[in-house]
């Protein structure tokens, strides 16, 4: 938890903190595929950002996959503010609105709150195709621990992105871009010689 922690803290875009936290808490828990759902800026719509099946990441909204996952179980873990295993969906009635795991849905299901001053912001949800129960109740001191460095780390990197635009028109500020200039200046240099 110590080096996880480590490595969510040196992310400070939002992008590479959502794929280290889902590449991170996938392999721990042998997880097939992940999902990352945030709660969008107008505080009613959840926004889909991150898809990663096996090893392949993807970002934005990804059609064609929303159907693949329980939204019932994601808008419930917001509601909740908990931590959800679900062992066997073959077994489990209530989980209607998602498919079976011949048409791409999950066998066995974890949904893992990112709260923010008692809020629920966004969720990460795990699943594994083809074992029953390979997430279970042993797990959720390490998942709430992970949960709560990677809100921590989620919160940092909403605070960096507000350091580096303008409010009003949402570009990168004047000292952003000259430092990342002066930056890559630097690193042509570095890799001319």
């Amino acid at each position: 938890l110590n080096s996880i922690s480590h490595i969510l803290n040196r992310s400070l875009t939002l992008s590479e903190l959502l794929e280290t936290s889902l590449n991170l808490v996938s392999k721990v828990l042998n997880a097939e595929r992940g999902f990352v759902v945030l709660n969008h800026l107008n505080g009613k719509d959840h926004q889909f950002f991150a898809l990663r099946h096996l090893n392949d990441l993807a970002w934005s909204d990804i059609e064609g996959v929303k159907q693949n996952y329980s939204q019932a179980l994601v808008q419930r873990c917001f509601e909740q503010n908990k931590i959800l295993i679900i062992g066997d969906t073959e077994v489990n009635a209530a989980l209607s609105d998602i498919n079976s795991v011949e048409s791409g849905g999950g066998r066995s299901i974890v949904v893992i709150p990112l709260v923010q001053d008692d809020k629920v912001i966004g969720v990460i949800y795990l699943d594994n195709q083809q074992l029953p129960h390979n997430f279970n109740p042993e797990q959720i001191p390490f998942l709430t621990t992970f949960s709560a460095h990677t809100s921590i780390a989620l919160q940092n990197s909403m605070l960096y992105r507000r350091v580096i635009t303008d409010d009003l028109t949402q570009l990168y500020t004047r000292q952003h871009v000259d430092e990342e200039l002066a930056e890559q200046i630097r690193r042509s240099k570095t890799n001319a010689q």
